[in-house]
Order: C-alpha cells, then sequence, then structure tokens
C-alpha cells in the first residue's frame, strides 16, 4: 500500500493565513475540494483537488488527518511525486494550543499560523488555488486559461494603487519579456500594472496569434470556443483574482503584430471587457467592408462574421488607432501582399485609410463610431518609442 506523498514544498506568504468558516467554506466550495467541517479545538482535516497554475507543489499528510479505508488522507490523495505535482492540499480545521492554531505536517513540521483564538484555519487554500498577489518590480508568472499554459511578464511600479492595468501584446519576434521591460516607464507614469503574456510560434503561429484563429489550417471557420481572442478576459480574470482587485480596469494595448491580433480582436470578439484597445502601427488593417478578404476585411467569411450587425458592434468597439509618423514605408517586415498594398504603401497610410473608411461608413448607415485616431510625430516603427511618446495616454484614454 503507497503512503501519501511527503511535503514537498509550502508557500510561506499563505502558510498559517487565518480564515473564517465562511471564507473557508468558499475556498472549499471553490477548489472543489471534499472534507468534514471543522469544529473549536478538532485535529486538522485534509482535502485534496486540482493545482492551478503558479501554484507551488504543497502536499502530504497531516498529523490527525481522517484515513480513509486504504488508509490514505480523505479525498484522492496522489501516490508519486509526479501525480503530486498536478495537485494541492487543502488543510481544514487545525490542532489548537493556547490560542495557537497549529498544523503539523507528518513528519512533525509545524506550519505555523499567527496567534489568533480561531478554531478555523485554511493553509495553502485560496493562495494555492489563485496565486499570490504579483510582487513589486519586474516577474515572470505561468497563467493557465482554458488548460492553456501562458508565460506572463509583468512589471508592478511602486506607484501602482490598484485602479489601472495593461495587457501588452508583443510583435511577430514573439518577445514579450522585451515588451514588459519596454513598458516600465509606462507603468511608472500611468501607475498601472503591466501584464505581457507570450504567445509562442509553436501554439500560436500566425493563424492563431496575427489572426486570431478565426479560420482553420484549411481555411474553413473555426468554432469560437478555438479562437484565441477568448484567452485575453480571461487572463485579466486570473490578474484580476491574485490582486484581489475583480473590478480592475484593463486597457489592451498591442504593437507591430499585436496590433493586428487587437484590430482584428475587435472585429469579431466583442466579449474582452477591456475599457480600450489599443492597435499601435499594425501592419495590415481589418477594413470594415467585404470587399477585402478576411485578414484585411470581412470577405470570404461565413455570413455570422461578415454581417452588417458584426461590421456595426466593430465600428462601436472601443478602438484606438495609435500610429508613429515615421511608419510609413517599406521594412523586411511589412505586410506587402496586394491584398495589403491595397490599404497603402506603409502602415501609417494604412491606419489613416481605415479610420477614414470607418468614419465614412458610420455616417452613411447611421452608426456609432467609438474609434479614435492618434498619431505620434517622428515615431517609426518602435514600439518602446510609441510607449514612451506622450501621446501614450490620449491613445490610452488616461488623459486628453
Amino acid at each position: 500500500m503507497s503512503e501519501p506523498v511527503p511535503v514537498l514544498n509550502t508557500v510561506p506568504e499563505m502558510t498559517g493565513t487565518i480564515v473564517d468558516a465562511g471564507r473557508l467554506a468558499e475556498a472549499a466550495s471553490v477548489t472543489g475540494a471534499a472534507g468534514p467541517a471543522s469544529k473549536p479545538g478538532g485535529t486538522a482535516t485534509i482535502a485534496w483537488a486540482n493545482r492551478s497554475a503558479n501554484a507551488s507543489p504543497a502536499v502530504g499528510d497531516v498529523e490527525g488527518a481522517p484515513r480513509s479505508a486504504e488508509g490514505s488522507a480523505a479525498g484522492a490523495a496522489p501516490k508519486t511525486e509526479s501525480e503530486a505535482k498536478s495537485m494541492f492540499i487543502v488543510l481544514i480545521g487545525a490542532k489548537r494550543e493556547k490560542n495557537r492554531g497549529e498544523a503539523r505536517a507528518r513528519d512533525g513540521t509545524i506550519l505555523p499560523s499567527p496567534c489568533y483564538p480561531l478554531p478555523v484555519i485554511a493553509v495553502l487554500a485560496a493562495y494555492a488555488l489563485q496565486g499570490s498577489a504579483l510582487p513589486l518590480g519586474p516577474s515572470k508568472v505561468e497563467i493557465s486559461v482554458r488548460g492553456v499554459a501562458l508565460e506572463a511578464f509583468t512589471y508592478k511600479p511602486k506607484n501602482y494603487d490598484g485602479k489601472r492595468m495593461i495587457l501588452v501584446f508583443h510583435g511577430t519576434l514573439r518577445d514579450a519579456d522585451r515588451y514588459r521591460d519596454d513598458s516600465e516607464a509606462m507603468a511608472e507614469r500611468f501607475g498601472a500594472l503591466i501584464v505581457a503574456p507570450k504567445f509562442d510560434a509553436e501554439r500560436f503561429p500566425n493563424r492563431r496569434y496575427h489572426r486570431g484563429g478565426i479560420l482553420n489550417e484549411d481555411g474553413t471557420a473555426a468554432p469560437k470556443d478555438e479562437w484565441t481572442y477568448p484567452l485575453i478576459p480571461l487572463i485579466a480574470q486570473e490578474v484580476r483574482r491574485r490582486e484581489e482587485k475583480p473590478k480592475l480596469p484593463y486597457v489592451l494595448l498591442g504593437h507591430s503584430a499585436g496590433g493586428q491580433f487587437l484590430v482584428r480582436l475587435a472585429g469579431f470578439y466583442g466579449d474582452h471587457g477591456a475599457t480600450r484597445i489599443v492597435a499601435a502601427n499594425p501592419g495590415s488593417d481589418l477594413f470594415p467592408t467585404r470587399e477585402m478578404p478576411f485578414g484585411y476585411g470581412f470577405g470570404k467569411l461565413p455570413e455570422s462574421l461578415s454581417s452588417d450587425d458584426t461590421i456595426r458592434r466593430y465600428l462601436a468597439q472601443p478602438l484606438t488607432l495609435y500610429l508613429g509618423t515615421a511608419d510609413d514605408g517599406h521594412d523586411e517586415d511589412l505586410d506587402e501582399s496586394p491584398e495589403a498594398m491595397v490599404q497603402g504603401p506603409g502602415r501609417l497610410q494604412r491606419g489613416r485609410a481605415i479610420f477614414a473608411a470607418a468614419r465614412k461608413l458610420a455616417k452613411a448607415k447611421g452608426w456609432r463610431l467609438n474609434w479614435r485616431i492618434v498619431e505620434t510625430p517622428g515615431v517609426g516603427h518602435d514600439h518602446a518609442k510609441m510607449f514612451d511618446a506622450p501621446e501614450t495616454g490620449k491613445a490610452l484614454v488616461y488623459s486628453g
């Protein structure tokens, strides 16, 4: 008979956290953990549940825990270290000694708790489920949404007050870490938390990043739940949960390929939850017309993705086209296909052209246009200079 796996690790920031019975019940409900209700002075009980992303592996047995018929801890305890790495432990209740809650691992190690006369202790419960709040300064975390594990590079400035978050989307080089680094001055300027998720080329080739996974490889329409776009509000939701800021407003900001990703997100996915979508210097744009094929417009798509209602909703999105006036000609990364060249010879011209087309269509149809165009003088295809430019506040609608 296999013994339960020894304690592999604990998460110091959460170990010994005191919670009341309501909070504990909520944590158990969220995790799906099993275990009897605690009683004042009762011994610790144990429950197991799937571990979420970024939770340190913290598994083991607790002295006094109820045993199943097979001798393992109550709940479905893992039998191997490998299995344990995908689990986490919830300790419910604890021994009390002179008003000090105390839980002991099987090896006798005390998991400390503050000296509060509360009978209920949850060790590694909400923390293991949600991860910790992001630290000050730069960091890298793993965020798992819909079974997809993503690296996210973050920066929290000292003047962050829990009121602003900017999700930053990298270009075709997939250099999310560099985009985070080049966002630090912007973070300090606006007191905003920066989160730059990485969409690697292996799992998110251009079809799934630049164009959001709208179409399958064979050109047929992909199911909506296979698009990349639904991951975005879930990433924001996970950061909100870690920060304990369930209503933290956020803006989406992408440059180059990241700008293309966001322009098309605005066209097809309205459930993004962002207060503003900022597409900086996208190489090609999604024109509000069926006269251009998908990637450049709404042509050759099913009715459900190209109807007048779809285009009307697109124009109502809070989209900013943020353009550098020197990004106006050829470079090695510019899309120079015939379809793209119809939009203009450079990114600046294409951005101006799509805005003019949207304004003309909105006027003709009597539709609302919630777009804005912001230009920063003398800046070319350089995300760092775009982020540092004075006009960034206006693009994000943080000023002006």
